[in-house]
């Protein structure tokens, strides 16, 4: 595998807006999306936030999920390398994996 790796969070706006100086700071401008979320997850993205109005836009993969989640309304922060990011407790890490269902959903249930 290759060692694809990016760190995640969710977070509040209130919350982004008060880390976002911070994090300019310390780690740089993030790329902001707010089209297109999938963008965010490419390997040659340093350091990206997905906006919820990004949830909306154009995308090959559907969004649907987005804004029936408990995450509808929160800003993604998406990074090739881990922050110290204090006030975020939840993170995740999306990392390559060999892993392969057993088949693919139907149309009917992809529908629903």
């Amino acid at each position: 595998m290759a060692g694809y790796q990016k760190f995640c969070c969710w977070m509040d706006q209130a919350v982004w807006m008060e880390l976002s100086k911070v994090l300019k700071r310390e780690a740089g401008e993030p790329i902001e999306e707010t089209r297109i979320p999938c963008r965010s997850l490419r390997a040659s993205q340093e350091i990206g936030v997905v906006f919820p109005s990004a949830w909306e836009g154009f995308c090959r993969r559907r969004t649907s999920w987005y804004r029936a989640s408990g995450k509808a309304g929160k800003v993604l922060l998406v990074s090739n390398r881990a922050l110290d990011l204090s006030r975020i407790e939840t993170r995740i890490v999306i990392t390559e994996s060999d892993f392969r269902p057993d088949r693919f959903p139907d149309a009917s249930e992809l529908d629903q």
